[in-house]
């Protein structure tokens, strides 16, 4: 379901988030959210024609979650690192350190 709004001047958009993500079909990015194709909104009695999809690649997703905001996409290796670090501090909350 998408719903329109034009306020200030502006369209706002709102479709629902797919949490976690689903695989596109080439698998090669991740679909965050989807108008499923094209649709027919209506906003202040007329309708509009939207097609909207918002991906990201893997690494990025799992940047968002986290609620940093990357400079430039990580490489193999650096993300790797932050998984391992992530796993430690994950392990020393879980004993309670």
């Amino acid at each position: 379901m998408i719903d329109i709004e034009i306020k200030d001047g502006k369209v706002h958009f709102t479709l629902p988030l797919n949490d976690p993500p689903e695989k596109s079909k080439s698998g090669k990015t991740l679909i965050v959210s989807s108008s499923g194709g094209w649709k027919s909104v209506k906003c202040n009695g007329v309708f509009f024609k939207v097609y909207v999809k918002a991906y990201t690649y893997e690494n990025q997703w799992e940047v968002f979650k986290a609620g940093t905001k990357p400079a430039k996409l990580v490489s193999k290796a650096r993300q790797k690192e932050i998984e391992e670090h992530n796993k430690k501090v994950s392990e020393k909350i879980a004993k309670g350190k």
